[in-house]
């Protein structure tokens, strides 16, 4: 009796241990499927900008994009995509640059010169 619980419980240990194994190979595999798809989807919905980084189950989202509707825009993709479990959110609004800006007070500035 104690002979035939003792390889029940190898032949158990053995199992785990082999589902364990099959897990861990197959993980890259899946980090690589997820960060693919959510890298096409975002390429699909004009956000190119975008890197998408898969770790396991959970994607990292970087870079910067126009405004925070395109931030959350980015984030609800990816948490859409099959396999995800969590989105990190590490993107930025860009900033405006001082070209805009120096362009819009010139043309202020150049509206008031020729007005009479």
């Amino acid at each position: 009796m104690v002979k035939a619980a003792r390889l029940t419980l190898w032949v158990f240990a053995l199992f785990a241990g082999l589902c364990y194994l099959a897990a861990v190979m197959r993980a890259p595999a899946v980090q690589s499927s997820i960060q693919a798809s959510v890298a096409e989807q975002l390429a699909k919905n004009n956000l190119q900008a975008v890197v998408a980084q898969a770790e396991g189950r959970n994607v990292t989202l970087s870079g910067e994009l126009a405004s925070q509707e395109k931030i959350n825009q980015a984030i609800k993709i990816a948490r859409r995509r099959p396999g995800v479990n969590t989105v990190i959110n590490a993107l930025t609004v860009r900033p405006q640059t001082s070209s805009a800006i120096s362009t819009t007070s010139e043309h202020a500035r150049f509206s008031r010169q020729i007005r009479p």
